[in-house]
C-alpha cells in the first residue's frame, strides 16, 4: 500500500507531495548505463494517472495503469487486451536519450494494454477503443556546466497531437499551435521534477494540470523502483515505476521486426477479441512505438522524430532558436 492520502487533489498537489515525502527513499531505478541514464533518472516525472471504475472494459480501474509491454510475459501484443484483466501491471516508463554538445533530450513513454471507453456511443459518432496504447513525453534539457542542466521545455503526445510546455523563464519560444501550456515542477526526494499526467481511458499526456483530474486525484506515480510496482487501488499515492531502456537487450527496440509484437513497422500488433461492444467499435493498428509517433500537422517531420530525431523536431518548434541536430549520442542512429 502506497497511500499517502484519502483526498488527493489537485488544486492541492504541492501539500500532497508534501505528504508522499514521508514514504523515505525509494529505491534508485535500475541503471542503464552512463551519463545518459542519470540524465533520464535524475528528470523522471512526478505523474499522474487519472483512472476510471465505470464500464465492463475498466477492470475496476485497473484499465488505466501503466504497465510493460510485455507485462504478460510475452511480447504477443494482440493478447494484451485480454490479459490485462488477470496479470500484475507493474509500472514501467520506456526511456531513451539523445545528447548534442548543447542539450539532452529525454524520452519518457507510457503504455496501457487498453485504450478504452464506458460509452456505447457519442453524439456524432460511434465511439471506439483499442488494444495497446502508447503516449510519450520529451524533455529539453540544456547543459549548464557540470550540473544536471535546465529543463527549457516539454512536447507531450495527446494523442495524434504534438503539445508544448514552458517552465517559467525559458527562452524557447514554440510556434503558436503548439503552444499548450505552463510545465510545472514538485519536489521529490530532495530534487525539482516537472509533474506530467495522463487522462483515463484514452491516455491522452500533457504537462500537469492541464489533464483534468477527477477530485480523488487518481494514481499518483513516482521514479523509484528497479521492477515497479502495481497501484494498491485507483488512488493510490507514491506508486514507484520503474525506468526501462528501449534499448537494453531483449527489449522494445529489439522486438521491431517481430510481427507478434508489430503488425507493421512501428504499429503494435491487436485484434478485436474481447474489445467493442454495441456502439462501440474496436480499432487495430491504433497505436504507434515511439518510433511511429506522429502529429499529422507536421508537414516537414518524419514520423518518429520526437524519438528519433529531437533535435530535427524542435527546430519545428521552435524555429530560429538554433538546435543543433549533430548528436554526440542518439541510439536509434547508432543502436
Amino acid at each position: 500500500m502506497h497511500r499517502v492520502g484519502t483526498n488527493v487533489k489537485a488544486p492541492t498537489v504541492q501539500l500532497a507531495w508534501a505528504l508522499v515525502l514521508v514514504l523515505g527513499a525509494a529505491r534508485a531505478p535500475e541503471a542503464i548505463a552512463g551519463e545518459a541514464s542519470d540524465m533520464l533518472a535524475r528528470w523522471a516525472p512526478v505523474h499522474h494517472q487519472d483512472v476510471d471504475t465505470t464500464g465492463n472494459h475498466a477492470l475496476n480501474g485497473r484499465a488505466d495503469y501503466l504497465a510493460a509491454v510485455d507485462f504478460d510475459d510475452d511480447w504477443d501484443c494482440s493478447n494484451n487486451w485480454e490479459n490485462a484483466a488477470d496479470r500484475e501491471l507493474n509500472a514501467v516508463v520506456y526511456t531513451s536519450a539523445a545528447e548534442t554538445a548543447n542539450h539532452w533530450f529525454l524520452f519518457y513513454g507510457f503504455y496501457h494494454p487498453r485504450d478504452w471507453t464506458d460509452r456505447w456511443f457519442s453524439p456524432r459518432w460511434i465511439d471506439s477503443e483499442h488494444e495497446n496504447d502508447f503516449e510519450a513525453l520529451l524533455l529539453i534539457v540544456r547543459k549548464q556546466g557540470d550540473t544536471d542542466g535546465v529543463v527549457e521545455g516539454a512536447i507531450t503526445v495527446f494523442h495524434q497531437r504534438f503539445l508544448v510546455f514552458l517552465p517559467a523563464g525559458t527562452r524557447l519560444r514554440p510556434i503558436a499551435d503548439r503552444t499548450a501550456g505552463p510545465l510545472n515542477f514538485v519536489q521529490y526526494e530532495g530534487l525539482s521534477r516537472p509533474v506530467t499526467a495522463q487522462e483515463a481511458k484514452g491516455h491522452g499526456l500533457a504537462a500537469w494540470p492541464f489533464v483534468e483530474l477527477r477530485s480523488s486525484g487518481g494514481v499518483i506515480y513516482v521514479p523509484g523502483s528497479a521492477d515497479g510496482e502495481e497501484p494498491a487501488d485507483p488512488d493510490d499515492a507514491g506508486v514507484p515505476y520503474a525506468l526501462v531502456d528501449i534499448f537494453a537487450p531483449n527489449g522494445l527496440w529489439s522486438q521491431r521486426v517481430n510481427p507478434r509484437t508489430f503488425s507493421h513497422w512501428g504499429r503494435f500488433s491487436s485484434d478485436t477479441n474481447d474489445c467493442g461492444g454495441p456502439l462501440r467499435a474496436c480499432l487495430t493498428g491504433k497505436a504507434s512505438a515511439p518510433w511511429d509517433l506522429y502529429d499529422g500537422r507536421d508537414s516537414q517531420a518524419e514520423r518518429g522524430w520526437i524519438a528519433t530525431h529531437p533535435a530535427g523536431l524542435c527546430n519545428l518548434y521552435f524555429p530560429g532558436q538554433g538546435f543543433d541536430t549533430e548528436y554526440i549520442g542518439n541510439p536509434y542512429q547508432n543502436p
